[in-house]
């Protein structure tokens, strides 16, 4: 039985090529995209972590909000 169904989904896969390379090259467009986002994230983020270790450990950022918004002041 297992054979059977095995056989039946690669003969469907057989006969839609264009849709199964569609679904295939999504998945992999979506995986490769996500790889992408990660690698910038993590990157960005050790990066950042290296620019705040050499501005010191003595740094204090004090942040002032206003009636118009809020604005960064250092």
């Amino acid at each position: 039985m297992l054979l059977e169904i095995v056989r039946q989904s690669l003969a469907t896969l057989w006969a839609h090529k264009l849709r199964s390379f569609l679904t295939m090259f999504g998945i992999a467009w979506g995986v490769g995209s996500l790889l992408l986002l990660v690698g910038l994230g993590e990157g960005f983020r050790s990066g950042q972590a290296k620019e705040l270790a050499t501005l010191g450990q003595d740094i204090m950022f004090t942040f002032f909000l206003s009636s118009s918004g809020s604005s960064l002041r250092c």
